[in-house]
Parts: C-alpha cells; sequence; structure tokens
C-alpha cells in the first residue's frame, strides 16, 4: 500500500468488554488516543488477580458484547442470555458459563496483569504478568487501523 492516500474506512469496530466479539457503531470518538468505550470491561481471575483473555482463555470469543445507547454494556453469553456489566448476576452468569470464578471489572487507575506465557505455543510454560495501557484493557496497542490489499 502507497505510503500516502487517499485511504477509505470501510467499518469500525469497539469491543466492549476484553476478549468478547464486539460491535460495529456507526461512528467511534478517539480521547486520549483510545477508542471511547472499547475494552472498558474485562474478566479477573480473583484467585490470581489475572485478567482472561482469549489468547489464553477462548472460550470468551463464544461471548459478544454492545453499549446500549444509555452506555450501559450488555453481554449476551453463547446460550443466548444476556447480563448487564456489572450487574450483581453478571459474574455469577459469567462464572458459570466458564465453569470458574470470575468478576467482571473496569480498569480505574490501577493496570491489572495480563498473563503472559514464556513460550506462547507451550501451555506449561512459565506464566509472567504483563501489563497493558492504562484506562482501558488493550493489549499492545489503543488502537488498530488495519488494511486491505
Amino acid at each position: 500500500m502507497p505510503a500516502t492516500g487517499p485511504w477509505t474506512v470501510e467499518s469500525v469496530h469497539r469491543y466492549p468488554v476484553k476478549s468478547m466479539q464486539g460491535e460495529l457503531p456507526p461512528r467511534i470518538t478517539l480521547e486520549n488516543g483510545h477508542v471511547t468505550g472499547d475494552r472498558q470491561w474485562a474478566l479477573v481471575d480473583p484467585a490470581t488477580g489475572f485478567l482472561l483473555s482469549a489468547k489464553r482463555h477462548g472460550a470468551l470469543l463464544e461471548a459478544s458484547a454492545r453499549t446500549e445507547q444509555d452506555g450501559t454494556v450488555v453481554i449476551t453469553l453463547p446460550s443466548g442470555a444476556e447480563v448487564e456489566a456489572p450487574s450483581p448476576s453478571a459474574g455469577k452468569a459469567l462464572s458459570e458459563w466458564l465453569g470458574r470464578e470470575v468478576q467482571i471489572q473496569r480498569p480505574g487507575d490501577r493496570q491489572i496483569p495480563f498473563e503472559l506465557l514464556v513460550d506462547a505455543l507451550d501451555e506449561g510454560s512459565e506464566v509472567i504478568p504483563f501489563t497493558g495501557p492504562q484506562h482501558h484493557f488493550a493489549d499492545f496497542a489503543d488502537a488498530h487501523l488495519l488494511t486491505g490489499s
């Protein structure tokens, strides 16, 4: 692709809950370098303190999340059941679905670490903590632009 345009934006995607399927909003807002409302929630394992990511917990990709006009985030589980983040029923429904205790959290002012395997192809390799950007749950970058040929 040439270094100069013109380029056309064909679609924008936002993922209200980290590692779940997202939504196609009609437009996005970039604020402080990231997409407003993107990865504003994540599931956290309270026993380890680590965020759950689809890189290690692929089942997360079976659920989806969307943002209602009032800003409420609704999670749709593979069964079709819907829960609001962070309603009291959300943590329970998500824990039951995943077969392990999880909590749904916002980042706030602290950075919650991800699990990163020393060897990405070996589930038995050492797990080390990795922290991404502050104030939302992105891994390595605040926003991604994907191009086609």
